[in-house]
This record gives structure tokens, C-alpha cells and sequence, in this order.
């Protein structure tokens, strides 16, 4: 048997006969039958699944003089279906349950649904950066965690203007804010990252309003839209904005978002200056400062890269960019390609055409768009994206997680009842 798997074009007869030291007929008949055998058990038939293959030397060295120094070593290789394993996700590489094929190919339920949504963004025309990636992260999770598949298939079933869709579009975005479902498209919820978020705050034990809350998530939001957002909240509120003789413009800067606090009066007034005021007639009710001072504020925290001027925190913190905005049909690959990767860039040259590979055969073809070359421009213009947008996609993710870690959600939350 070794023999006659020792040899890479196999073994003759006469071969057996001398290494054996047998006749040549019983040399013949000794290679038929193990031919015959490993016919039988099916070992001329190509190996399937997962394959470990591993080589070895057999035999000792012959040292001789430094000229005449020989190897008698024979070099052997073996190989054998793995058994018993799970099969691997021939995108992210991640060991998977799902034994089915995606078009020809494995797999994991996370790759598949992160492909499903980004074929529904890209059929439907969504190109806005505030959908395309919280619609692919929350469609990457939604494969991996059950709540989140409950709120996808729950909302696919239900009608968007009935109450129930309703119940469920309300209860995600008090989830999972600043996150709300835009529209639903080929059954994938089209998830929105509203850029501002302006609420007022009650005072403890009161129904009058203690400030005002803004929170910009994108560098892209103009100081004009923080203050027509701030300035639509106090005409919702029923408050007013006109000259204020106080306020106080508070600040927080942290990853992802800039959290702004707008109250009419002074946290800390000077005791003397409250006496005078006090004192005056026909004292007006304090008012919150104007919506062009708010956004004024605001677009000098984001900063500037001018000369002289401030240069803020929005490039720092903040994700998105005041130039060249991507396009949808650049953007959704690049989203895509980093959860393939294993939400990763991958460091090896085979491994990003393995993924451009599967990206032009589940993506890019079944949309009708051009493929991506191998090593050409749009091949270096696709992991250059996939670099700019990791940060974003994972500071998303991570943030859902911490969300569903932290809270505890009752049996069927995003399945309410139809009379609701």
C-alpha cells in the first residue's frame, strides 16, 4: 500500500516485484487487487467538501563528504475529506449551519442577507450614504440576530400605513435611535440615519420645557438645517426664539455624533445681575436664543480648514464628507465587500479577487451593472471605499449591538397584535 501511494505516477509490477522480493505474477496480482479495492471505496473519485492535505519526507539522509552529500528521503503527500465539520462561508470564511448554496456557492445567512439588502437598495435607486449604510448593517444583523429578524420579517407582512406597521416603524425608532425604517423595498426594511435630532426636555416634575437637544451625526449637515430643525422644534413646542438678554449654549463632543444643549437662561447667573433684572417692569418671559445663533454655534464646532479660523470637531468625529459624496452604485459594493471580507480589509491580493469575484456573481451582474475588473481602477477604487467607510459601518454595528445587549425585549416586541 505505501508503495503505491509513495509514487506520483504510481507503481509497476516489475517495481513491486524487486522492492518486495516476490515473484512477478504474485507482484502483478498483489497491485490489481489494491487497485480493485480502492475502486470499490471509491478513492479514484475526486475528493468533496473540505480537503486537509498535508506532506511529509520518508527515509533517512546519506551524509557523506561536503561535495557528495545525498537525500534518500522520498517525499509523500496525503489528503482526506474533513468529516464532521461545518461548512465554511466562502465569503467571510466564518464556519456556518447553512448547508445551502447562494447561486452556486456557500454562504453564511449574515453574507446572504447583507447581499439581499444591498441588491434592494441598488434596484430601487437609494444612492443617499444616510440609508445605504445603516440599511446594511441592520440587514447584516438581521441574519445573525433573532430580534432583528423578527422586525424584518414582522414588517415585510405588514402593511405600511396599517396600525401594526405603524406599532412596528414607532417601537424600532425609540429602539433604536437615531435610526428610523424609511420604506420597505423587495422585503428589506430601508433603514435612515437622520442626521439631526432636535427634542425638547421637560424640567423635572413640570410641563415646562428646560432646554432643547441636538444631535448632529454628519459632517455633511449644513449650520442652516441645525437651525431651521431647532427653530421647527420651538414652533412645535409653542415656544418662541426672539432676542433673549440670556442663554446658554452647552456642547459634548463624542465619536459619531456632536450633542449639542440650547437653555434660555444662564445655568450659573451672577446672583447680582438676577436682582437687577428683577427689579425691572414688564419683564418678558425668557426666551430660548435665535435659530441663526444655534446654527452659527454649530457650524463653528464643526470647524473650518480656512485660515485663522477654528478647526472644530466635525472632521474628527463626525463621519461623511462636505465634498465628493459616493455614489450609490460605489458605495453599496463597498459596504458589501467589507462584510464578505469578514468586516475587514483583507491584506492579501487573492483574497480581494476571491471577493470582487463574488460581488460581480451575486451583486453587481444580477443588477445590470458593470463588473468590477481584476486589479484594474474601479478594483483600487472599490477597497479604497471599502478603507473610508470600515470606521462608519463598524461604529454602526457596534452601536446596534450595544443596544440589544443592554436592553431586554419581551416575547414577540416587533410582532405586536393587528389591533394596535
Amino acid at each position: 500500500m505505501y508503495l503505491m501511494t509513495a509514487t506520483r505516477n504510481g507503481v509497476s509490477a516489475k517495481e513491486l516485484e524487486r522492492q518486495l522480493g516476490v515473484s512477478y505474477k504474485c507482484a502483478w496480482r498483489m497491485g490489481h487487487k489494491i487497485r480493485e479495492l480502492m475502486d470499490k471505496l471509491g478513492m479514484n473519485e475526486p475528493l468533496e467538501g473540505h480537503v486537509e492535505i498535508d506532506e511529509s519526507y520518508v527515509g533517512d539522509k546519506k551524509r557523506g563528504g561536503k561535495r557528495r552529500r545525498t537525500v534518500r528521503a522520498t517525499a509523500c503527500m496525503g489528503s482526506v475529506p474533513k468529516q464532521d465539520t461545518k461548512a465554511l462561508c466562502v465569503g467571510c470564511t466564518r464556519p456556518t449551519e447553512n448547508s445551502a448554496t447562494y447561486s452556486g456557492d456557500c454562504l453564511c445567512d449574515r453574507c446572504v442577507a447583507v447581499l439581499w439588502a444591498a441588491q434592494a437598495l441598488l434596484d430601487n435607486g437609494y444612492g443617499d450614504e444616510q440609508k445605504i449604510a445603516p440599511t446594511v448593517v441592520f440587514g447584516a444583523l438581521s441574519g445573525e440576530e433573532p430580534l432583528l429578524e423578527e422586525f424584518r420579517e414582522s414588517l415585510a407582512t405588514a402593511g405600511w400605513k396599517s396600525e401594526r406597521g405603524k406599532e412596528i416603524r414607532r417601537r424600532f425608532g425609540q429602539t433604536f435611535e437615531p435610526y428610523s425604517v424609511w420604506a420597505v423595498a423587495d422585503g428589506v426594511p430601508i433603514v435612515h440615519q437622520d442626521l439631526i435630532r432636535v427634542a425638547g426636555q421637560h424640567e423635572h416634575g413640570t410641563e415646562e420645557i428646560e432646554k432643547i437637544i441636538i444631535d448632529i451625526a454628519d459632517i455633511s449637515a449644513a449650520p442652516e438645517q441645525v437651525a431651521e430643525e431647532y427653530k421647527t422644534m420651538l414652533s412645535l413646542l409653542g415656544l418662541n426664539d426672539h432676542f433673549s438678554e440670556e442663554a446658554e449654549i452647552g456642547w459634548q463632543i463624542a465619536a459619531g455624533v456632536i450633542h449639542m444643549m440650547v437653555w434660555p437662561k444662564l445655568m450659573d447667573p451672577d446672583m447680582s445681575a438676577i436682582k437687577h433684572y428683577l427689579t425691572k417692569p414688564n419683564v418678558r418671559e425668557p426666551s430660548f436664543p435665535p435659530s441663526d445663533l444655534v446654527g452659527e454655534v454649530y457650524s463653528v464646532l464643526r470647524g473650518s480648514k480656512a485660515k485663522g479660523k477654528f478647526r472644530g470637531y466635525g472632521r474628527s468625529v463626525l463621519p461623511g464628507n462636505l465634498t465628493n459624496k459616493p455614489e450609490g452604485k460605489t458605495l453599496v459594493p463597498a459596504c458589501v465587500a467589507w462584510y464578505l471580507a469578514g468586516c475587514q480589509k483583507p491584506a492579501h491580493h487573492e483574497v480581494k479577487l476571491r471577493i470582487v469575484e463574488l460581488l460581480n456573481r451575486h451583486l453587481l451582474a444580477p443588477c445590470g451593472m458593470e463588473e468590477i475588473s481584476d486589479g484594474g481602477s474601479d478594483f483600487i477604487q472599490l477597497w479604497g471605499n471599502v478603507s473610508k467607510r470600515a470606521e462608519h459601518l463598524e461604529r454602526i454595528e457596534q452601536g446596534v449591538l450595544g443596544i440589544l445587549r443592554r436592553s431586554t425585549f419581551v416575547s414577540n416586541f416587533f410582532s405586536p397584535p393587528e389591533n394596535r
